[in-house]
């Protein structure tokens, strides 16, 4: 968010848009850009009929320095604040990302082209996506309780912490599911994020920031930058706790025998993969064999993405890391143990030597092996 919003010049609306997509909302999306007031700007046109769609602001790599300094100065703040405010804020966004979806809509459609069917899906996903982190969140990152070395002498407890600043770098098929989704698991763990969506589906991942906002996030703690090439790679790369790159490259394929299961796993791709059978239980036994983050029984893609409580990502060349589940926010924060020795350690106490406190810990532990302990 830019102090200087109100001097930049008013946004205009090409030919053949929706209604929905006014002058007045595009400057309210495009001056939420952080870029200075003096920016150059870029052009971005609607692909189905090459009007004119938005003037960005392009954000230099100085621009960059900047968004991650506010970032970081707010993320102190958020992590502070309690996981159910938290909850609190997604659910709110939850209903408004549901009560808004024509704009996004729109938006999804006047940027990226694709029909309004398939966009829909996109509204369904970060719905469902950010009512799983507000619910679950406080599960996976509470501190847990882990076996100590010497049994009811070592109290051990895994704790959970932000990264800090989080980039996300989006591209432009899922223009808000891609925009959002990790966004919602990064912020939900404590952090703040940084973002660059593809210049030309950026209004919609704009959009996706100022409903958060809207929905009641801290100002600062999410900020998003707009630029063409490489210009500021460096800077968000320099300047990020952790790099998420959201886009990947995969190929779908549809799984009928040994044969076709060789020929689909002989590639350096896998994100995701299909078997169609009228055995559901061969279907899933196939599905076991392919090398893919995600398979489908019966289902191009769908059934998996929607499993938002089970990670989705890619195997091979097709992506690192998940998202979804306990994985698609724990990757956002770094674990620490902290274990408390109580009245005795490994070290053998003053009465007795080496040798027979050595004896003793390795009789200790074939004890523990016969009694199963783990």
């Amino acid at each position: 968010m830019v102090a200087d919003h109100a001097i930049r010049p008013a946004a205009t609306r090409g030919p053949g848009l929706p209604a929905s997509i006014a002058p007045a909302l595009l400057d309210r999306l495009t001056s939420q850009v952080s870029a200075a007031p003096d920016a150059a700007r870029v052009t971005t046109n609607a692909p189905y009929t090459g009007a004119p769609l938005a003037d960005l602001p392009v954000s230099t790599p100085d621009d960059v320095e900047a968004a991650f300094a506010r970032a970081r100065a707010a993320q102190k703040a958020w992590a502070a604040t309690p996981i159910a405010e938290r909850k609190k804020i997604l659910l709110r966004y939850h209903d408004l990302v549901l009560a808004r979806q024509e704009e996004a809509l729109d938006l999804m459609q006047a940027e990226n082209g694709k029909t309004r069917r398939d966009a829909f899906l996109e509204v369904v996903d970060i719905g469902i996506v950010s009512r799983y982190y507000a619910r679950n969140a406080a599960k996976y990152l509470e501190p847990k309780r882990r076996r100590g070395a010497i049994p009811l002498l070592t109290h051990t407890t895994e704790l959970r912490h932000p990264k800090g600043v989080v980039t996300v770098i989006s591209p432009w098929n899922y223009p808000l599911s891609m925009a959002a989704s990790d966004a919602i698991a990064a912020l939900m763990a404590g952090n703040a994020v940084v973002q660059k969506p593809d210049t030309q589906t950026a209004l919609t991942a704009l959009w996706s920031m100022d409903l958060m906002y809207e929905a009641g996030l801290p100002a600062d703690v999410w900020q998003m930058v707009v630029g063409r090439g490489s210009s500021i790679g460096g800077a968000l790369m320099d300047n990020a706790d952790y790099m998420m790159f959201t886009g990947s490259t995969a190929t779908g394929r549809q799984i009928a025998s040994d044969e076709a299961i060789a020929r689909a796993n002989a590639t350096p791709y896998g994100l995701n993969g299909s078997v169609w059978t009228r055995d559901g239980a061969r279907g899933r036994a196939v599905a076991a064999r392919v090398h893919a983050g995600t398979v489908n029984v019966n289902e191009a893609f769908a059934a998996a993405w929607g499993s938002i409580d089970a990670p989705m990502g890619g195997m091979g060349d097709s992506g690192l890391g998940r998202r979804h589940g306990a994985e698609g926010i724990l990757k956002y924060t770094e674990p620490q143990t902290v274990a408390h020795q109580r009245l005795q350690g490994f070290h053998p106490p003053a009465r007795i030597s080496p040798d027979a406190w050595a004896g003793l810990l390795s009789r200790a532990l074939k004890v523990m092996k016969a009694a199963g302990v783990r």
